[in-house]
């Protein structure tokens, strides 16, 4: 659930949603939906936004592959886990059992330091 920064109103997106508009607008690259956590963020924190983030992949992955049939486009899933490589590396290795064509890395943070 979010509200919209244009008018105020709010909008829901489910994991099965989201593919459904992608696929709607056709796109060729489409994501799953993910959560990007705020930084910094703990590592409980960060754990249980993997843990939901695998969740909707595997949704939205599902109801790709029931939707797609035949369509000329590829489903990406989004490793997730803010700055815990723990995090990161057991995203991946869940979201890889998903066979998809390609996985995308979100929420890395770059810090721009000047000398």
């Amino acid at each position: 659930m979010f509200r919209s920064h244009l008018d105020g109103d709010q909008h829901f997106f489910t994991p099965e949603g989201t593919v459904d508009i992608q696929l709607a607008l056709g796109s060729d690259i489409m994501m799953v939906l993910d959560e990007c956590l705020a930084y910094p963020a703990t590592h409980e924190q960060a754990f249980a936004s993997v843990q939901r983030t695998i969740r909707w992949a595997q949704a939205g992955y599902s109801h790709y592959l029931r939707r797609q049939k035949g369509a000329d486009s590829a489903l990406f899933p989004i490793v997730q886990g803010s700055m815990y490589a723990d995090l990161r590396k057991s995203c991946a290795e869940s979201l890889v059992e998903l066979d998809a064509p390609g996985y995308a890395i979100g929420g890395l943070r770059w810090a721009n330091r000047a000398s």
